[in-house]
């Protein structure tokens, strides 16, 4: 019971995340944050499938997700501060002026 409740949640996180980042076409914050919580939904579901099946490779594989989430994070704040001093907003509106 418990680890059906737990899949939809992780899995409603996981939609919840994609359908943003799809439908998220002006707002390049947004989209990075709708990318990290596509990222929890699976991290969440790697933890509980290894806990199901008391495997430890799961919870390795949600580590090594994890870290290079964090990563991700950092970069893409990075190209985001560096989007903004060029266009003076973070409005995916005038995506394609990025030539300079």
């Amino acid at each position: 019971m418990l680890f059906a409740f737990l899949l939809c949640i992780f899995f409603v996180l996981f939609v919840v995340g994609l359908c943003g980042l799809l439908v998220c076409k002006t707002n390049l914050l947004k989209a990075l944050i709708f990318l990290e919580l596509m990222l929890v939904g699976i991290n969440g579901m790697f933890i509980l499938f290894s806990l199901l099946h008391d495997d430890l490779v799961g919870q390795i594989a949600a580590f090594f997700i994890l870290s290079v989430a964090a990563a991700e994070s950092g970069i893409g704040l990075g190209l985001v501060i560096s989007f903004f001093r060029i266009n003076g907003t973070i409005s995916l509106q005038n995506r394609f002026n990025l030539k300079h």
